[in-house]
């Protein structure tokens, strides 16, 4: 999960001959890899190619300031961890047990990085 390997991945995808109209990331930081390949070859985030990132609420590392760049889901970090370290105490308490599995909620922030699915006809060449 680095912008470099989010840089590579995108780039390999957009010299598909049908390249896709969105890109989904793993976190903001390959999302701004996706973001400079997108770039790199003259299309425009959000409107040529849509791309949704994970987790984009990093202390050291905002989504920008009023507006989001990046549309991303958004859950709670923390919480997974605590969730997770109750899990393994349990299962530690425990070894018997079956393996537990939680479903935690997340947000969908709407951000600048979406929009319309362009035909592929439609979209700009660099």
């Amino acid at each position: 999960m680095t912008e470099v390997s989010g840089f590579r991945a995108a780039q390999a995808m957009l010299a598909l001959p049908d390249p896709p109209t969105a890109i989904l990331a793993s976190s903001m930081i390959s999302g701004m890899g996706v973001r400079r390949a997108i770039e790199s070859v003259g299309l425009v985030l959000g409107q040529d190619v849509s791309v949704i990132i994970h987790d984009d609420d990093l202390s050291y590392m905002k989504n920008g300031e009023d507006v989001p760049i990046f549309t991303a889901t958004r859950s709670s970090v923390r919480e997974a961890g605590r969730l997770a370290a109750e899990m393994l105490l349990a299962l530690i308490a425990d070894p018997s047990a079956a393996p537990q599995h939680r479903l935690m909620e997340a947000e969908l922030i709407i951000g600048q990085s979406t929009g319309r699915a362009l035909d592929h006809r439609q979209r700009r060449k660099g």
